[in-house]
This record gives structure tokens, sequence and C-alpha cells, in this order.
């Protein structure tokens, strides 16, 4: 698995929009996984569980990503959702932050 970067482009910086892998050197390998659902990526999280990549998207939906790069989970758009940083928690919800609403919501 190659080290794996989520690159904003919203007016907080001038990213590439995407989901970028690198190899362990440090060598730009390129996108990852090229999907329409994943804009302005914000957060990346791995759940323990199932060993799989949870994407949080500008998009204002959470994906989770296979290791294959395919995307096999989606929350669908949640309006107004804005989501920033997300990390599991030990009951193995998953919460993101919503950084409009400056709250904190749990997945399940």
């Amino acid at each position: 698995m190659p080290l794996l970067v989520t690159s904003a482009c919203g007016a907080s910086g001038n990213g590439f929009g995407a989901l970028l892998a690198f190899e362990l050197d440090g060598s730009l390998r390129g996108t990852f996984i090229d999907d329409d659902r994943i804009a302005d990526p914000r957060g990346l999280s791995v759940d323990p569980k199932e060993n799989l990549l949870f994407l949080n998207s500008g998009a204002d939906r959470v994906l989770a990503i296979s290791s294959q790069g395919l995307v096999v989970g989606d929350t669908g758009r949640i309006e107004g959702l804005n989501p920033g940083g997300g990390n599991f928690g030990p009951d193995g919800r998953y919460f993101v932050g919503l950084r409009s609403a400056r709250t904190i919501m749990a997945l399940s």
C-alpha cells in the first residue's frame, strides 16, 4: 500500500483536490483513485476492522475505499456536511467534524 495524502483544493489551499499516492521513498505515484465523488478531500482514516479507508469529501459525503482504490461505500450527499477530519471511536462509529456547523457527527 502506498502512502496516501489528501490534497484539498478549496479556498484554504491550492491543492489538487485528490487523494494522492506516494512511494515510500516520497516520490509521487499520482492520484490513488479517480472518482467524481472525491472533491476537495479533507480527512482520511482507516477502519481497523475492515481495512477500509474513509475519505471525507468536500462534496458533502464520506466514502469508504478499498485498498485496491475502489469506492465500496458512500453516505450519499449529506446537505451541509462540509466535513473536516474524522476518526473511529472505540464503539466502531466514524466521527467526522462538521466545519460549518462547528460540531461532530457520528456515523454507524
